[in-house]
């Protein structure tokens, strides 16, 4: 600062150290003024003031804080006085705040002054209102805390008496952008003090996404169809995150990982094939960029079957949600039969809850079949689920869906994705209906575009997040291309309550009628013209039964009687075909069934798929893998399990 810059400032200070000269100020803030004016205003004597008031003018006009305006003979501020006098303002205000308002305690877990700039600037930024409006906001929002007296301020109590303010006005569309997310503190405090399986922090963080899907991602019609149980969304708080399912070949993920980011071990080549740390931090990779499951699609000509379960040993210990898809040859018989020993064998050490196997065995002897099953009914007996179809696919996904003719390649079928899933009650929208079947349809249609909507949503958060790499892996690029297909990806509409609805229509309770398969094949044709209608380039959508893990969905058909089984299986398969295109039945290598009709020769009754499946449990004593259900251990008598984290100590 130089010489004469330290005098101006010496001179400003003195203006403006006088409460007199501060009031001329401000006086001439809205406007200029006469001589006579200004002494009357405040309050002085023509006669006796005017000498000391003259010294004051001086003072200000030698500061350069005010000029005379010679033809109107009126004082008023310069631009620097102006300047000075918002100064001036501005720490008076602080002063008084500081006396007036308590500290805030901020979300940063700090305290600071209370500044209601900052609710200003939070509207424009946040809202992005209009600077005069959210100014004015704020003024009344100050208010409002000096009239309640707040014995100490908090962030979040300033956000609701803000949102209330905005809701006085009428200003309704600045509501949602202005919420904060979160949870009640007695909702927190029940998440803290009850046993649960996910961590509390991640239940927590479940529901903030929950609430930011609801209020800013879908539109208030989307989430009001959520809300009222016509259509859920699966998976809803991981909407804005990342899609449910992915599928990946090993191979190409070799030729991937040094795009990968940051890979733990340096990777080598056997024979060409990934050493087993490669596998499963790829697959460890990519459970966290999903959040329903994984697909690892098989090709046996170039993989050692048996060396799988060695190559995927951490992803079976942390439960990994993996389904391995093979598809089946005479050849390779040998080489399965000894990856489900192999599995088998992991299985001893922990529960295979999360693994799914696929088999498309369309190309297998019956014999081949049959020894496929026999050993796969081991590896279920320790939790996982085996699918086996005898439908001709290039893969079945990790919820059983057949996926043929995508492609022309099989390699190009790495990276595809599975965006997303949608559960459609169909007892709900009858009763909407008022039960008037032309009412039914014309809403079921309705909901299959709404659902196109929201699947064309979640593709633009999805984009978005791996532009912005925030997805590691399926933001990776090899050879020009992303490890995530950026077209034909897959949606799924299910249909939940079939039998329910078909019944209400028609009245009827006789599952196979003519009268119940008519109206279910009515509702099957509806809706598959739906959504091949509303497909598109860029999603597929796919309508399919429910099927929830590894049970009978809710509102299946009917349970089979055992004693007539065989007919009922001819039944189903023949109403499952009619409604997706495969028959499905489930067997529980601990139930009656597997004792009524073996597996293969559910196939011989039109069954088109068949899952083997258990649920199992470690014993904490002995360490053996017994029924989920089982209350003591048959070995030890014990009557304490552990759970799967439990068991990660030993591998």
């Amino acid at each position: 600062m130089g010489e004469q810059d330290e005098e101006d400032s010496v001179l400003i200070l003195q203006a403006i150290s006088s409460s007199m000269r501060l009031r001329v100020l401000e006086l001439l803030e809205d406007g200029g003024l006469r001589y006579n004016d200004l002494m009357r205003k405040l309050g002085l004597d023509q006669k006796t003031d005017a000498g000391k008031f003259s010294f004051h003018i001086k003072k200000l006009m030698r500061a350069e804080l005010i000029e005379l305006n010679q033809a109107e003979k009126k004082y008023q501020l310069t631009k620097l006085g102006d300047s000075i006098l918002r100064h001036v303002h501005e720490i008076k205000g602080e002063i008084i705040e500081e006396e007036k308002f308590p500290k805030v305690r901020t979300s940063k877990l700090k305290m600071e002054p209370f500044d209601r700039r900052r609710i200003a600037e939070s509207l424009t930024r946040e809202a992005k209102m209009e600077e005069d409006e959210a100014e004015d906001i704020a003024l009344e929002v100050q208010d409002k805390i000096l009239r309640l007296k707040v014995k100490y301020l908090t962030a979040p109590l300033i956000r609701e008496l803000v949102i209330a303010t905005v809701m006085e006005r009428g200003m309704e569309k600045y509501r949602h952008k202005l919420t904060r997310l979160g949870m009640p503190v007695f909702d927190v405090g029940n998440i803290a003090n009850q046993y649960n399986a996910d961590s509390p922090l991640i239940r927590a963080g479940r529901e903030v996404f929950l609430q930011y899907v609801l209020l800013e991602m879908l539109p208030k019609s989307l989430a009001d169809i959520h809300l009222s149980g016509q259509m859920e969304f699966n998976f809803l708080s991981e909407w804005a995150l990342r899609p449910e399912q992915i599928v990946h070949i090993p191979e190409v993920d070799l030729e991937w990982c040094n795009a990968l980011p940051n890979p733990p071990i340096r990777l080598k080549m056997e024979d060409g094939i990934p050493i087993p740390s490669s596998l499963d931090y790829v697959v460890m990779a990519v459970s966290k960029e999903t959040c329903a499951g994984q697909t690892l699609l098989q090709a046996p000509e170039t993989q050692k079957l048996e060396d799988l379960p060695n190559k995927i040993r951490f992803s079976l210990a942390f439960g990994t949600k993996l389904n391995i898809s093979i598809r089946g040859d005479e050849k390779n018989i040998d080489g399965l039969e000894k990856m489900f020993v192999a599995l088998s064998e992991r299985g001893r050490i922990a529960p295979l809850d999360n693994l799914r196997i696929s088999i498309i065995a369309d190309k297998l002897s019956r014999d081949a079949l049959r020894r496929v099953i026999e050993v796969a009914s081991s590896t279920s007996a320790f939790g996982a689920a085996v699918s086996i179809a005898r439908k001709k696919a290039d893969l079945m996904s990790y919820d059983h869906m057949l996926v043929n003719e995508l492609t022309a390649d099989t390699m190009d079928y790495h990276g595809l994705t599975i965006l997303g899933s949608v559960r459609v009650d169909l007892p709900t929208i009858l009763m909407d209906s008022k039960k008037k079947e032309s009412i039914f349809f014309d809403k079921l249609k309705g909901l299959i575009t709404r659902a196109k909507d929201a699947f064309h949503i979640r593709l633009d958060y999805l984009t978005t997040r791996v532009n912005n790499g925030t997805l590691p892996v399926f933001s990776s690029v090899h050879e020009g291309r992303r490890y995530i297909r950026d077209k034909q990806m897959i949606a799924v509409v299910q249909l939940d309550g079939i039998y329910a609805a078909a019944m209400a229509l028609t009245g009827d309770s006789e599952p196979y009628s003519k009268s119940m398969l008519g109206i279910i094949e009515k509702m099957a044709n509806s809706v598959r013209a739906a959504v091949q209608r509303e497909s598109d380039e860029s999603i597929v959508i796919t309508a399919n039964l429910t099927y929830n893990g590894l049970h009978p969905p809710k509102g299946q058909i009917l349970p089979p009687d055992v004693s007539n089984l065989e007919s009922w299986l001819r039944r189903e398969a023949e109403l499952q075909t009619m409604l997706t295109g495969s028959g499905l039945v489930v067997f529980d290598v601990d139930g009656s069934e597997m004792g009524a009709i073996r597996p293969e020769e559910a196939f011989d009754k039109g069954i088109d798929i068949v899952t083997l499946y258990s649920q199992r449990q470690m014993c904490s004593i002995c360490g053996a893998i017994v029924p989920k259900n089982a209350p003591v251990c048959p070995y030890c008598g014990s009557r304490v399990f552990v759970s799967r984290d439990e068991t990660l100590e030993n591998f």
